[in-house]
């Protein structure tokens, strides 16, 4: 989004009065043209820094497309972070990557709706609907008027969402030091069977299932559904909507789960001088210019001094408080699930499979078997 781009070019400004030996270049590669900094590694001409998801770093230290940091960090500089950050830009007890900034999904909801309805959502984390009673509440939007209860975010690749419901059930996707499957599961199987229910209840659109191309805020904006579990705040300013609306917590079950989101700064291999590409990222992310960033481009904070801070976003505060809130309760075995080398091939399979629960008519042990199945083949060096 161009505020990340202005906030990076101020980031580039101060550090480039501090240093007049250094010139630095920005460059921009949409989403969906990442696969281009692949195809630049792989011939050995990377960018010196490159920013990576967090579910990508996993992927890229294996091939020592980033470099090891370790010899340019202190002992005890992932203090500085919270655990799963700092988790998920490790790979093989040694960081690869340095935490920028993190998102994790919220509920929109449709705030004239609830209000007609008598509907009081939930204003901290402990008064998190639990899930029959996120259900019911979907079943009073039907009821209400609306033609479903809510949207998903799991479509676009975003089935990992999925697991949010796995861990607030208790449950979990690997086990054996993230080694092996950890389904079938009793506890897999009933989170699998609640969710097929949001589509056998019709509480969701058919369309809205884990390969569509259904847009979630889209039914939302147009009053399809009451409820919108959104991507982040960051999509906060693109949601085009003509009533008033607000955002509570996730529902939970046996604990909170949230998805980790947001990306790490990277320095490749090809960087042709590391020192200072190293010194770069550092302070990239240090206090001032990660405060400027995230409340720029409504990202939340990595660092716990700045997630204890309350931060001058000038855009939804209190919605930028219900994210910075939710984004404390991902669970460490959860980042660590999602960041792992082969999750990739992982999030693809959960995609296929869930799809076919949700919209296929295919049952609930059978999906869990096929999951089982070919996490085994996506991890053979585990």
């Amino acid at each position: 989004m161009e505020v990340e781009l202005a906030a990076f070019r101020r980031i580039i400004n101060r550090y480039q009065a501090q240093r007049r030996d250094i010139a630095i270049d920005l460059e921009q590669v949409s989403y969906k043209e990442r696969a281009e900094i692949d195809t630049l590694l792989a011939a050995g001409v990377g960018p010196d820094l490159f920013r990576v998801q967090y579910q990508d770093v996993g992927r890229y230290a294996p091939s020592g497309a980033l470099i090891d940091l370790s010899k340019h960090l202190s002992k005890d500089f992932g203090e500085q972070f919270t655990a799963p950050v700092w988790t998920a830009v490790q790979y093989k007890g040694r960081p690869y990557a340095l935490p920028h900034h993190t998102d994790t999904s919220a509920i929109l909801y449709n705030k004239a709706l609830f209000d007609r309805l008598g509907i009081r959502a939930p204003q901290s984390l402990e008064e998190s609907w639990h899930w029959g009673e996120f259900t019911d509440v979907a079943h009073a939007i039907k009821k209400g008027g609306f033609d479903y209860g809510f949207a998903m975010n799991w479509s676009f690749g975003g089935s990992f969402r999925w697991l949010n419901f796995l861990y607030q059930h208790g449950g979990c996707l690997l086990k054996d030091n993230y080694r092996r499957p950890a389904i079938p599961s009793t506890d897999a199987e009933e989170t699998l069977r609640w969710t097929q229910s949001f589509f056998r209840k019709g509480l969701v659109p058919a369309s809205d299932s884990a390969k569509s191309s259904e847009q979630g805020e889209v039914l939302f904006a147009k009053g399809v559904v009451g409820m919108y579990f959104d991507v982040g705040p960051h999509s906060l300013k693109e949601l085009d909507v003509n009533f008033p609306w607000a955002t509570t917590f996730l529902p939970r079950d046996k604990q909170f789960a949230a998805e980790l989101g947001g990306n790490a700064i990277g320095v490749s291999r090809d960087a042709k001088d590391r020192d200072a590409a190293v010194d770069f990222a550092l302070f990239t992310i240090n206090e001032e210019n990660m405060r400027d960033f995230v409340t720029a481009g409504l990202f939340l904070p990595v660092r716990r001094k700045l997630m204890n801070e309350t931060l001058p976003y000038t855009y939804r505060p209190d919605e930028m408080r219900v994210h910075l809130e939710q984004s404390k309760t991902v669970p460490l075995s959860l980042a660590r699930t999602v960041t792992i080398p082969e999750f990739h091939r992982i999030n693809r399979v959960l995609g296929d499979e869930l799809d076919a629960a949700f919209t296929g008519g295919q049952s609930a042990e059978e999906t869990l078997q096929n999951m089982a199945r070919e996490i085994e083949r996506a991890r053979p060096e585990a």
